[in-house]
């Protein structure tokens, strides 16, 4: 019984906003509707414009549309996927479902590449086309090549403020660790080791007391002067090493006269 009552009361609306149009079409009504393809698929985001006014609305995601009209305006309704079609306002009744009919386009010819249309085509064209410089070779800085490892641990490279433009974290990283600092002068280390054995191999408590002839405590109170004035390091051959070892002797010995 309750259901019959709701039923009939919409039933006269329908006959009272259809009436309304009828006799007073310059009235202004809210008109609402869903706009659907021949699917009956709802079509989001459709334009529906009152070419009298020419202004208009956007159908939602479930293609329902509202609208401000008259009973006298014509009504476009427009998608990009559908034909056009303009309705008479008065023709459109409540919550009514707007059929647009599906368009279809003709494509010319496309092709996806310009270079051909399959992939051996376009790894071709990729091998032929010319390398372009980055940023770090436009900035003068040293070329890298092999592992990036390497050339990241050239100190030439690393204190180079340019290096901060195209590497900033690297940069930052390099120059403010200390575990990174550590690790460079462990390396630093093993790349001079043969050079620093060599040295060491000169430059030790028994050459040193060979060639002055010195011992005991006469002889480590010349090493203490020795390493306060010595300036030679593994750089130094053989000969610069004992040179200099020698002369620091004779000064030593020429004081303490």
């Amino acid at each position: 019984m309750q259901f019959t009552r709701y039923s009939f009361f919409l039933l006269i609306l329908v006959f009272t906003g259809n009436f309304c149009f009828a006799q007073n079409p310059d009235s202004s009504v809210i008109i609402r509707g869903c706009i659907c393809n021949e699917t009956i698929i709802p079509l989001p985001f459709s334009h529906i414009i009152n070419l009298r006014t020419g202004r208009g609305s956007i159908s939602d995601t479930c293609g329902i549309f509202t609208l401000r009209v008259s009973g006298s305006d014509s009504i476009l309704f427009r998608n990009i996927a559908c034909h056009d079609m303009v309705i008479k306002a008065g023709d459109i009744q409540i919550a009514d479902t707007i059929h647009l009919k599906i368009r279809l386009y003709a494509l010319n010819e496309v092709k996806i590449f310009e270079w051909g249309s399959s992939y051996d085509d376009f790894k071709a064209k990729m091998k032929s086309m010319p390398v372009t410089g980055n940023l770090g070779e436009k900035l003068g800085l040293p070329h890298q090549t092999g592992n990036p490892v390497s050339n990241f641990r050239n100190p030439d490279v690393l204190r180079n403020p340019l290096y901060a433009y195209t590497n900033p974290v690297d940069f930052l990283y390099f120059n403010l660790n200390k575990k990174e600092r550590s690790i460079r002068k462990v390396m630093e280390f093993k790349k001079n080791e043969h050079l620093i054995n060599k040295f060491e191999s000169v430059y030790n408590r028994s050459r040193i007391s060979s060639l002055t002839g010195l011992a005991g405590e006469e002889l480590d109170t010349f090493l203490i002067y020795l390493n306060i004035h010595f300036k030679c390091d593994f750089n130094c051959n053989e000969i610069q090493i004992v040179t200099e070892i020698y002369r620091h002797w004779e000064n030593f010995r020429d004081a303490r006269r």
